[in-house]
């Protein structure tokens, strides 16, 4: 899950192309994912927020 973040910051540093829709959607499949895992919503959206820098 921290490798998909890395991977949005990444893509978002080099092209600058996250806007708030994209955003919405990337915060969408990873709770997705943190679901399937698992990973409780709260901590998920924790995680979300910390990881983030788009």
């Amino acid at each position: 899950m921290r490798t998909l973040v890395d991977a949005l910051n990444s893509i978002d540093q080099k092209y600058e192309i996250i806007d708030t829709l994209r955003r919405e959607e990337a915060f969408d499949a990873f709770m997705e994912l943190a679901a399937r895992a698992e990973v409780p919503a709260h901590l998920a959206d924790q995680w979300f927020d910390d990881w983030r820098d788009f």
